[in-house]
């Protein structure tokens, strides 16, 4: 059973000099393959968030360190 678009995306609104920006990198770099506005935006989400997590995670990792150097 395939659910509906609403069910698999959400709308966001950008401000329109965001997104004439996100037009004129597609187009300078062409070769990077983006194939649409929301090809490049998605990407750029993944990356922000792989970034953010790694943060966490170096964060978790430091906290958890201190503890147990505490010990």
């Amino acid at each position: 059973m395939s659910k509906n678009l609403e069910d698999r995306y959400r709308t966001v609104n950008l401000p329109v000099g965001l997104v004439d920006e996100v037009d004129r990198l597609i187009e300078v770099f062409s070769e990077h393959g983006y194939s649409s506005r929301a090809d490049f935006i998605k990407q750029a989400v993944r990356e922000k968030i792989l970034s953010l997590e790694e943060l966490e995670a170096s964060r978790y990792d430091t906290l958890e360190t201190r503890v147990y150097k505490s010990r």
